[in-house]
């Protein structure tokens, strides 16, 4: 690259007061003004004319500031600036665009990309030196908060480590926890006295955040050593009482309730002080028993307590459940404006029975929710009464891998989907973990491709997707892939690939490998929360699918043809699970019928374009939708019609919708294109996994796939 006239090499000036100022801009007359005004400011000068050049010279000096022309001889403006972003993880590099008073083409992309502001061509050196000063706060902002950031996620793993010492492992407890910031005012503790019975404290703070979680290390000791000690729980929470008084600030207090458990005497001793009501489900019958109201004000609010802690004495029977949770669960608004509530909450308790009914609560808010910023912290607790409450072992392997590196909020895997996390930054690996702890999913954190397989070997069930950085010390990204995808216990693992590169070739390398998914650096939490979501529901739903097919008859392997129709999802994988059977290996046959039979009633016959199932999907509107137009008169009788004949070697399916088909042939290869999209993998995968061909056919609405009957290897 050679400099403008009168421009001095950008070697010559590598120790600038201001820094160095790259320009990419292939006009040098354009950029003369520019080039004075940044000089006259003490700016060391970096040109390139191209995104190429631009690429270069920042892998091999650190500009300070970025002026970027939106289109460029070789790529777009925000193609580079995408580039820029995914370099500048860790030092943030500020990017103008600029730009003439008649030409804004392709700015929108540019500031969509991370693009900061714009700068015409004519400007004053007091403009730009405005401008550049707003950056320089700008980056001064962003570094506080990101060291507050830092600072946070490291004092919430102290917390979250030192609470983990303080609290015993009980067998049949779920906890579900999202928190509205980096620190929860809720707080979930177990102890055991020296009678081998078990207390439960279930806590709310008042409001949310650091200030929220100040008195949570000193409840913790109280309540953990006054428990062993065998001190009587009313006894406990009038200490506690006496301690949040005097700690905590005028207009902040601890809404509790206390769960005293005694197996062997089937009893149970319950308070409430402030939370909304406890629920006591009958093992049998599966119906509430028993609602325990508030009978006291939250703790902390006066020095003595006007009346005596008095408990609740109840029967319980092997079976029961005990159900608790914060008001941040009842009082959470869904998309709609509406609140989550306790009627809702009293019918999923109802509607459903003993251990489902946790996974059926924590469905239905993630559902409403997900796309929510949470006004509270939330915390749901179920807990199955039985010999459960015995002395759990603490040498549990499979325990000791999900607790190995704990991140804080762990509590169980029965429920609660787990992913895996491969990076080797610290950081990272914190700020990933935050992120998934907003949600129901549990993350377990490795830092080598190694450690990665040993985990995923020990437990090949326990992991629901793993999240995987592409740079690693030993084992990289792509091998650490390439193992998952030739272990058949963990072939079908959706796979999410991180990287800082966001070349095509990049992209197609890892697709190739088999990654299910890429997230290219950075990326902001709403993005990464909504893939590694559909990467675990994807992956339940072949795991369910599995359990249809060992469950399904064998019996239609009799049948050499036959003709079937269906209209809902429901009944499209309900057929899938019983079709598959005609093959010799329908694990892997169910999942390409399912993805074909559930394109047929969301883009065929409801009419559900592309580009409209991703907004349906961020807004987390999509089964919504499904239902609504299920319902519209102009669907009511839509139908798929599957037919399949098999003779000795083969076995065919057809499958048509009423739809106005698509373009296929766009899905039939997985896309780099489409990499970063939440869905439309679909269709490449069934016909990678499931089948030996596939066609479409007319217009696409109408698809033949073959099967081999001989097992797949």
């Amino acid at each position: 690259m050679n400099p403008a006239a009168g421009e001095s090499p950008a070697s010559l000036r590598l120790q600038p007061d201001c820094g160095l100022a790259l320009i990419v801009e292939d006009d040098r007359a354009a950029r003369a003004v520019l080039t004075n005004h940044l000089a006259e400011l003490g700016f060391g000068l970096l040109f390139a004319e191209n995104g190429a050049q631009a690429i270069d010279l920042l892998e091999n000096n650190s500009a300070s500031i970025a002026f970027v022309k939106p289109r460029l001889p070789d790529m777009s403006g925000s193609d580079l600036v995408r580039y820029i972003r995914a370099r500048s993880f860790d030092v943030y590099l500020p990017v103008m665009m600029l730009v003439s008073d008649s030409d804004d083409g392709g700015l929108d992309e540019c500031f969509a990309a991370g693009a900061d502001d714009l700068l015409l061509y004519q400007h004053t050196r007091a403009e730009i030196d405005a401008r550049i000063r707003v950056m320089d706060q700008l980056g001064e902002l962003r570094n506080l908060y990101k060291n507050s950031i830092h600072e946070q996620v490291v004092a919430r793993k102290i917390l979250s480590v030192a609470l983990s010492a303080r609290s015993c492992d009980v067998d049949g407890m779920q906890v579900f926890s999202r928190s509205a910031a980096i620190f929860s005012g809720d707080l979930v503790l177990s102890a055991r006295n020296p009678n081998g019975g078990l207390n439960i404290l279930l806590a709310d703070f008042t409001g949310h955040g650091l200030s929220a979680a100040v008195g949570v290390l000193p409840v913790a000791d109280m309540f953990g050593v006054m428990t062993e000690k065998g001190i009587r729980p009313e006894v406990i929470l009038r200490n506690i009482n006496t301690k949040l008084y005097t700690l905590l600030p005028s207009g902040m207090f601890m809404a509790a309730c206390m769960v005293e458990i005694n197996s062997s005497l089937r009893s149970a001793s319950v308070l409430n002080s402030g939370m909304p009501d406890i629920y006591l489900l009958d093992g049998n019958s599966h119906r509430i028993r028993q609602r325990i109201s508030s009978t006291h004000i939250p703790l902390g609010i006066r020095d003595e307590q006007d009346d005596r802690f008095e408990f609740v004495e109840l029967d319980i029977d092997p079976g029961d459940h005990f159900v608790l949770c914060t008001d941040g669960l009842t009082d959470a608004i869904d998309v709609s404006g509406t609140m989550f509530g306790t009627e809702r909450l009293e019918r999923l308790l109802e509607d459903h029975a003993g251990a489902d009914v946790f996974q059926a609560i924590v469905e239905e808010f993630n559902q409403r929710t997900a796309n929510r910023t949470l006004s509270d912290d939330v915390t749901l607790v179920a807990l199955l009464c039985g010999d459960n409450l015995a002395q759990h072992d603490r040498n549990d392997p499979v325990k000791q891998l999900a607790t190995s590196r704990d991140r804080g909020g762990w509590r169980t895997i029965d429920s609660s989907p787990v992913v895996l996390v491969v990076d080797d930054e610290e950081l990272n690996l914190e700020l990933i973990s935050e992120y998934l702890r907003e949600t129901e999913i549990q993350p377990v954190v490795v830092e080598s491709g190694e450690q990665a397989m040993d985990a995923l070997r020990d437990s090949p069930d326990l992991f629901s997707a793993g999240l995987l950085d592409r740079m690693l010390p030993g084992l990289d990204g792509l091998q650490v892939l390439s193992q998952i995808k030739s272990d058949q216990r963990l072939s079908m693992l959706p796979v999410i690939m991180q990287t800082a590169s966001d070349s095509k070739q990049s992209m197609l390398e890892g697709l190739q490998a088999g990654a299910y998914y890429y997230l290219t650096k950075p990326y902001d939490r709403q993005t990464l929360l909504a893939i590694v979501r559909t990467a675990v529901n994807d992956y339940r739903s072949y795991r369910k699918l599995q359990e249809n097919v060992k469950q399904t008859a064998t019996t239609l392997k009799m049948m050499n043809r036959g003709r079937f129709t269906f209209r809902t999802l429901e009944e499209g994988r309900s057929l899938a699970a019983l079709l598959a059977h005609v093959c010799d290996n329908p694990d892997h046959v169910v999942l390409g019928l399912t993805e074909l039979m559930v394109n047929a009633v969301e883009h065929g016959n409801l009419g559900i374009g592309y580009e409209e199932k991703s907004r349906l999907n961020a807004a987390g509107d999509w089964e919504a939708e499904i239902v609504s137009r299920l319902n519209r008169p102009e669907h009511a009788n839509k139908q798929v019609i599957v037919e399949f004949e098999r003779d000795e070697n083969t076995v065919v399916f057809a499958i048509l919708d009423e739809g106005d088909g698509f373009e296929w042939q766009r899905y039939i290869e997985i896309s780099p294109d489409r990499a970063l999209d939440s869905h439309g993998r679909g269709i490449a995968v069934a016909n990678s996994v499931s089948f030996d061909r596939i066609e479409y056919r007319g217009n696409g609405n109408q698809v033949c796939v073959t099967v081999v009957n001989q097992e797949r290897t």
